[in-house]
Parts: structure tokens; C-alpha cells; sequence
């Protein structure tokens, strides 16, 4: 046997006790990603908040993250399908199956926004339907913001959920909707963006009516998940992760 064979047997043996024993070999990841959400995930620059948390996490033992940019509605299917090795931006809610979830990666902090000209008072969810508010949402929001909001957006007549969240923004602005929600860095984000594309921004109104969101990364292989905790944990203990938020958010 040549010296080439003996070293490919090895390698083999080698990565073979590897799985066994759980442990994972440094791996390309393609991993499913919301497009539309900046700044926690900016597709055009293939960066954000979210993905350069992610993209750090897994390269601490070695991987590399290949974003796959879907629309929401087909990153379960791509992922039941296996043709992406996990998701990002996941909790438990959203039904996914055969994954192992990580430990919480970001926070959103979601919140209503209405023009302030329309002076609504929205404190509670039921002021949602009482006041017979048009709504619009992001893509499974019923699911991800508790039972109080889903209630009250069945209730609502005028609830809608759409995944392109700039043009959830111009709704607002061009007074087509009561109400948006969403999360409010993302807001800010995208308000700047309309903004830059000539729209007329106003003056709006902030209602906190949700508790913080939190989010985990759904990966297929339980080794890697391991290794992104791990990663991710040293993000936060070496500075880096607050690093990153302060990159995007304090400009």
C-alpha cells in the first residue's frame, strides 16, 4: 500500500471515531437566512448583526458560514428537504423539526409603530381590535409574539403579515396601515432607507407592547450546534459580541 493510500486510511479511521464520539469536523454550513431584515441581516453586503455573530460563533472551531438568502415561507421547506445544514433567526415556536437549537444568539425587541398624527393610544392588545386598527406584521408573527397578540390579530379584520419589511415601513408612511409591528432597529433601519429613496418620513409613535423576543440558530447536526455555543460564548466573554451590536447600532 503507497504512502498516499496509508494516509487516506488514516484520515478515514480518524474521522470515523470523530462521529462516533460526537465530535465535529470543521465544515463548509449552509445555513438558511431571512432576507430583508437589516440590520441584523444585510443580504446586498453579506453582513449584519446577526450573520457577523454567527459567521464568528462557528469559525471559532473552525467552520465556515455560506449564508442562503430565501424568503421566509421557504426556508422550512429547505430545511425539511436538507438542502440547508440549519436556520438562523429560530426559536422553538416556529414547529421546526429534526434540528438542535442553540443557545439564544440575539434579542429582538419588537414594538407597534403608528404615525403620530393619528395620536392612537394602543397600551394593551385588545386596543388592537377594539379600535378596529389595521395591521400589518412580519411573516409569522402571530406565532413568535404570545398568545395575547395572536388572539387579538384573529380577532382583527385588518391584520396582515408580509416578509418584505421595507415596504411594511412605507405602508406606515403613506398612512396605508394604523399600525406596524416589528422589531425597531429594523424599523430604524429601513425608515432610513426610504428615506434615502425619496420618501416623506413624519413623526411616529413608539408602543411597547411586547417583551423581548428571544432567538436561537436551528442546526441539523447536533456536534455543530455544540461548537457555535461554544463560539458563542467566547464572543461574549472576550467583548467581541457587544462588538458587533455596537458596530451597526451606535453610528
Amino acid at each position: 500500500m503507497g504512502q498516499r493510500s496509508v494516509r487516506g486510511l488514516v484520515w478515514t479511521l480518524v474521522l470515523g471515531l470523530m462521529l462516533e464520539m460526537g465530535v465535529s469536523v470543521a465544515a463548509e454550513l449552509r445555513m438558511g437566512v431571512r432576507s430583508r431584515i437589516s440590520p441584523w441581516a444585510i443580504a446586498e453586503d453579506n453582513r449584519g448583526i446577526e450573520l457577523d455573530i454567527v459567521r464568528e460563533a462557528l469559525a471559532y472551531r473552525g467552520h465556515q458560514l455560506v449564508p442562503v438568502y430565501l424568503p421566509y415561507t421557504r426556508l422550512k421547506q429547505q430545511l425539511s428537504s436538507q438542502s440547508v445544514d440549519g436556520v438562523l433567526l429560530s426559536n422553538e415556536k416556529l414547529g421546526l423539526e429534526g434540528v438542535h437549537f442553540s443557545d439564544s444568539h440575539v434579542t429582538f425587541h419588537n414594538v407597534g409603530v403608528s404615525l403620530a398624527t393619528k395620536n392612537l393610544h394602543v397600551t394593551r392588545m385588545e386596543d388592537i381590535s377594539k379600535q378596529r386598527l389595521s395591521v400589518l406584521a412580519f411573516p409569522n408573527a402571530r406565532l413568535l409574539l404570545g398568545n395575547e397578540f395572536a388572539a387579538a390579530a384573529k380577532a382583527s379584520a385588518r391584520y396582515q403579515e408580509i416578509p418584505n419589511q421595507l415596504s411594511q415601513v412605507r405602508m406606515l408612511y403613506w398612512q396605508r396601515v394604523d399600525l406596524v409591528v416589528l422589531e425597531r432597529h429594523i424599523f430604524e433601519y429601513y425608515s432610513k432607507e426610504a428615506e434615502r429613496e425619496g420618501d416623506q418620513l413624519a413623526e411616529v409613535r413608539v408602543h411597547a407592547l411586547f417583551p423581548p423576543t428571544h432567538y436561537k440558530v436551528a442546526f441539523r447536526d447536533e456536534a455543530i450546534r455544540d461548537d457555535f455555543n461554544e463560539g458563542l460564548r467566547m464572543l461574549r466573554e472576550n467583548g467581541r459580541y457587544q462588538q458587533i451590536i455596537d458596530h451597526y447600532l451606535k453610528r
